[in-house]
Formats: C-alpha cells, sequence, structure tokens
C-alpha cells in the first residue's frame, strides 16, 4: 500500500510540474506571437492613420475603413492567443487538435512542414494521462527544431483493441556530439514520464535521415 501511494504522489507531482510547462509553452508563444504578428499588424495600423491625407476626403474615408478592417482582425487575434493558455484548452480540444495546433504553430514560426496520418479516432483517456502525453509529444517536437535542421516532420497515430500507437519523426541531420548529452536528459525526461502513464517510448537515430520515436500506450479494456 505505502509503495502505491508513492506512485500515486509522483503522479500528482509530475502532473502539476507538467502542467506548470505547458502553461510556460504557452506564455511564451503567446510573447512571441503577440510580438511578431500583433506588434506588425498595430504598426500598419499607425502608419495608415499617419499618412492620411485630411484634404483628400476619398483618402480619408478609404484609410479609416482599412484601419477598422485592421483593429478588428487584431481584436480577433488577441482573443485567439487568450485562448491558448488555458490547460482546459489542451484537453478540451482532445489530443488530435491539441498536436495539430502545436504543429501549425510551429510551421508557421519556423517553416518547418508538419504532417499528420491519423487512422483512427483517439482512444478515450484519463484526462491526466492525455495531458502527460500531449507534453511528451510537445517536448519532441521542440527538440527537433532546436536540434534537427529538419524540413520535414511526420506525426503518426494509431489505435488498435489493445494499444495506442504513436509516432513522431523527422528528416534532419544525425545527433552531433555537443548535444548528445541534452538529448540523453530529454530521453530520459521522457522514459520518466512515459512510464508513469504505462507507456514505452523507443529512440532510433538514423544515419543520416533524422530520428524516429516510437510510444506505444497500452489500453485498459
Amino acid at each position: 500500500m505505502q509503495v502505491q501511494d508513492k506512485r500515486k504522489a509522483r503522479f500528482r507531482e509530475e502532473l502539476l510540474l507538467v502542467q506548470l510547462e505547458i502553461q510556460e509553452q504557452a506564455i511564451k508563444n503567446v510573447s512571441h506571437e503577440f510580438h511578431d504578428m500583433i506588434g506588425q499588424e498595430m504598426s500598419l495600423i499607425k502608419l495608415n492613420l499617419n499618412t492620411i491625407d485630411a484634404s483628400n476626403p476619398a483618402d480619408v474615408e478609404n484609410k479609416i475603413a482599412v484601419s477598422k478592417d485592421l483593429l478588428s482582425k487584431t481584436i480577433t487575434e488577441l482573443r485567439n492567443l487568450t485562448k491558448t493558455m488555458g490547460i482546459e484548452n489542451i484537453v478540451g480540444k482532445g489530443l488530435y487538435n491539441a498536436v495539430g495546433a502545436e504543429m501549425k504553430r510551429i510551421q508557421l514560426a519556423t517553416g518547418i512542414r508538419l504532417h499528420m496520418f491519423i487512422k483512427d479516432e483517439p482512444p478515450n483517456l484519463d484526462p491526466n494521462k492525455e495531458l502527460i502525453l500531449f507534453r511528451i509529444i510537445q517536448e519532441l517536437l521542440q527538440d527537433i527544431v532546436s536540434h534537427a535542421s529538419a524540413k520535414n516532420i511526420y506525426f503518426a497515430a494509431d489505435v488498435n483493441h489493445k494499444n495506442f500507437m504513436l509516432s513522431i519523426s523527422d528528416d534532419g541531420k544525425e545527433l552531433e556530439p555537443g548535444i548528445t548529452n541534452e538529448f540523453k536528459i530529454i530521453n530520459t525526461n521522457i522514459q520518466d514520464r512515459a512510464r508513469l502513464i504505462g507507456a514505452e517510448v523507443y529512440f532510433e537515430t538514423l544515419k543520416q535521415k533524422g530520428t524516429v520515436v516510437s510510444m506505444r500506450l497500452p489500453l485498459e479494456n
């Protein structure tokens, strides 16, 4: 019984850490998008208003209309950004949608092409397990972006009556000696989290062909 209590306590601690990490990543994403996207649009609005020719009624009307459209778009984007801040947003939209949104964000920010291959609907997972699983996927994606110099990232998922199978692969370069230790730390961290939810993770680095990470999560009856 004591061992079981320790496992539950460990799971709660890890879940809290994952929640904090996801919130921190969301804040970084929002900050980046606010600077790049919202800041640019506000600058366009300012420029548009500053170049109004008051002696030309048609120019005044046109530029005010354009500024209104830009402002409406900016308000909508701000609302969408604030929605990405909550943990509930990840659980509420479902694992595939959450992963898809993360991949779309990475593609827009980096230019890396991301591809999803989904065969079935995701299994009905415990929300806490789903959250940890999402964080594992997020970590893997961030690691590829940081180190692999990949042009493409592939996410695949399949479900059978016993297992939930996931894989993330890229066409990036082979790991360099300088980042091997960091890769080992990431690997160990992901393996620890996977064990908490009963999953297994397998890493395979292919010479000049990138890395393949496979995950198997046994499903409860």
